[in-house]
């Protein structure tokens, strides 16, 4: 029998555990791609992932080592696309919207604010788009951070009410 999948957070002690990049937690998010090539957070926008080069958390509000335990400090993934796709989401306008596997490793913590991390590098990236063909400009772009790379519609990435905004908000631009 399958294992229930978790579709909710629940509220607990935080678990922190130290995890080898070989032996990472894989978790799922979305990502912003940029102009220029590169994927930046859709939530702290200034943070730039860089392909071939591990994303370093820092604390922006503490000034302390990231994740730690009562602070929301970390590289955040969801860890069942689910949660992700029950967050809402808020993107700047233009910029191609992309999800997700990232390896999470160093510190994890896992509390409400779902997984968190010291370190972090994509592992599959998956342009979320209606065209059957997406640019090829744009997966090559992607292809860089890793070797999965493929297309998934807007319906699949974000649920079709989510899908269903954000293609309105794009009609409306």
């Amino acid at each position: 029998m399958a294992e229930p999948t978790r579709t909710r957070r629940t509220v607990g002690l935080p678990t922190i555990e130290r995890r080898p990049p070989t032996d990472p937690v894989l978790g799922w998010r979305y990502w912003q791609l940029r102009p220029d090539g590169l994927l930046r957070s859709v939530t702290h926008r200034r943070v730039v992932w860089r392909p071939d080069e591990p994303l370093r958390a820092v604390c922006l509000i503490g000034g302390h080592a990231a994740p730690a335990a009562g602070c929301a400090c970390g590289v955040h993934a969801e860890p069942t696309l689910e949660i992700l796709r029950s967050q809402g989401l808020c993107t700047a306008p233009g910029e191609p919207l992309v999800m997700g596997r990232v390896a999470l490793w160093g510190s994890v913590v896992t509390d409400e604010h779902g997984l968190r991390a010291e370190f972090a590098s994509p592992r599959r990236l998956s342009l979320v788009t209606d065209e059957a063909s997406p640019p090829s400009g744009i997966l090559s772009a992607l292809g860089r951070y890793c070797g999965g790379v493929d297309a998934v519609t807007p319906g699949d990435a974000l649920g079709d009410v989510a899908a269903a905004v954000l293609s309105f908000q794009s009609m409306s631009r």
